[in-house]
């Protein structure tokens, strides 16, 4: 590999990694200012590296997000990742992308280390297979419901057949 034998890769495998991930990777200043993207940031968002790093992590979140990602990073602790959380992100055209993100505070406390990548499909997936089981519920109660009418229907029609024989009986008796 040509890695030094203390196993930290040189820095231009860092950088080959950082240009090819397809995970949106950034480094945060402790006030959410984007110091560092790669180019993922670019291609998913649509906004140049420079704009991006014009901007705090918070403009490009939907509003009804930014108090709460806020309050959550002043709360985080050294080394210790996030869990993963799912918001929506704005893009240079307007849009919205679901984007999944964990974050971790530098050990040094000054730097927030960011990965998210797009979560649009997966939650398109889970919204599918909820409808699907949905759907199949729906079916099992409609089945259910259908059986249960037509083991009334049987009791009706069985009455109304002993009926309809009592009442012929009842005539022929008359006559």
């Amino acid at each position: 590999m040509g890695w030094a034998q203390d196993g930290v890769p040189p820095p231009s495998a860092l950088a080959a990694h950082w240009d090819l991930s397809p995970l949106l990777l950034a480094v945060l200043g402790r006030d959410g200012a984007l110091l560092h993207v790669n180019p993922t940031w670019s291609r998913v968002l649509g906004w140049s590296e420079g704009e991006l790093r014009s901007m705090q992590v918070f403009d490009l979140l939907e509003p009804g997000r930014r108090e709460g990602v806020r309050a959550f990073l002043t709360e985080l602790q050294p080394g210790v990742p996030s869990q993963a959380t799912e918001a929506r992100w704005c893009r240079a055209d307007g849009s919205t992308i679901w984007l999944r993100s964990r974050v971790v505070l530098g050990s040094q406390g000054d730097e927030i280390y960011l990965s998210a990548s797009d979560a649009t499909m997966v939650r398109a997936a889970r919204r599918g297979a909820v409808r699907q089981a949905e759907a199949e519920t729906l079916a099992r109660v409609a089945a259910t419901m259908a059986h249960d009418v037509k083991n009334l229907l049987s009791v009706m029609l069985a009455n109304a057949s002993l009926l309809q024989e009592q009442v012929h009986d009842k005539e022929l008796a008359e006559e």
